[in-house]
């Protein structure tokens, strides 16, 4: 497999290969194999595991927006998003696809950024990013502690059966708070994972709910992985998502989960497992998953009951 080809082979898994203009009708034509429905980017999600709203230079990773738009064409950047009219799409499939719990959302503690992860790859994701309720501080969340506001505002969403807006959580907590410091701190307690947005409503805001009554069968998976294999896990799908990467990109692409010395032990123990393998890209070494193997089974000779009449003939030739 050359270069072209690996190109060619990861923009169609991620539904990049067409070619739509920003401003463009969307149409058949325009956008083969992009993401249109909620079915489709169930497929998109389930397929890549781990995929972003928007695009960054530095994460060698898929994105929802551009599988809406069939295209990785002059995608616009998270802070750029208000002004490109396929970024609507792209917010309502990631809505809908949290409220039917396909996939789930998490901030990207870089900026403006959000990702989607499956509900297959979840747990291995919380197992690494969320702090657990306070009892395990990931790497991304190093010496930031909680403020009493977030403190109050998780007492409140825990307590609570049903998921709660954003406007009746302030009212609960006390309307002196000003709206956007809650939602900072909504924020916080996001990133932790210990909350997740499920719903959105014009009046009321966002819908949050605790991940432990959303999801407890995922936090009860993820509470049986260590560190390690949730890792391992989540880059063995990466790489599969990826058709073929170099090392170094999957390091850069994870940074923001474990440390790069983490990440290279985690691929060098599924390249001693087997699980991943090593090959030439055109002049670039990259690592795959390894390809199941093929059993060789040598062909049986023919009885002459097993020689059809009209080769018979030839076969007393030979």
């Amino acid at each position: 497999m050359n270069y072209t080809e690996l190109e060619q082979s990861r923009r169609a898994r991620w539904r990049i290969a067409g070619g739509q203009s920003p401003g463009q009708a969307p149409s058949e034509a325009a956008r083969p194999g992009a993401v249109r429905t909620l079915e489709d980017a169930r497929d998109f999600i389930g397929s890549c595991g781990l995929c972003l709203m928007f695009p960054e230079r530095s994460l060698l990773l898929p994105t929802l927006l551009g599988a809406c738009a069939g295209t990785d064409e002059k995608l616009p950047a998270a802070k750029q998003a208000y002004a490109d009219p396929r970024v609507l799409e792209a917010r309502v499939l990631a809505l809908r696809l949290a409220r039917e719990r396909f996939a789930y959302r998490w901030p990207m503690p870089t900026g403006d950024n959000e990702l989607l992860i499956s509900a297959a790859a979840f747990p291995f994701f919380y197992a690494l990013a969320a702090d657990m309720e306070g009892s395990q501080q990931p790497a991304w969340a190093t010496g930031e502690p909680l403020s009493q506001l977030v403190q109050d505002a998780w007492t409140a969403v825990r307590r609570e059966r049903k998921a709660l807006s954003q406007s009746r959580l302030r009212d609960i907590l006390g309307a002196v708070i000003s709206p956007a410091a809650l939602e900072r701190g909504l924020h916080q307690l996001w990133a932790r994972l210990r909350i997740v947005p499920v719903d959105y409503s014009e009046r009321e805001g966002t819908v949050w709910q605790s991940v432990y009554r959303w999801a407890p069968a995922i936090m009860s998976e993820a509470a049986e992985f260590s560190h390690a294999a949730a890792l391992a896990a989540l880059l063995s799908q990466y790489v599969e998502a990826a058709v073929a990467v170099e090392q170094v990109e999957v390091e850069a692409t994870f940074s923001f989960l474990a440390s790069r010395s983490r990440v290279r032990e985690a691929l060098n123990a599924l390249l001693a497992a087997r699980e991943l393998s090593v090959t030439q890209v055109g002049r670039l070494t990259m690592l795959q998953v390894t390809p199941a193997r093929v059993e060789f089974s040598p062909r049986r000779a023919r009885t002459p009951a097993e020689v059809p009449d009209g080769d018979r003939g030839g076969e007393k030739a030979k």
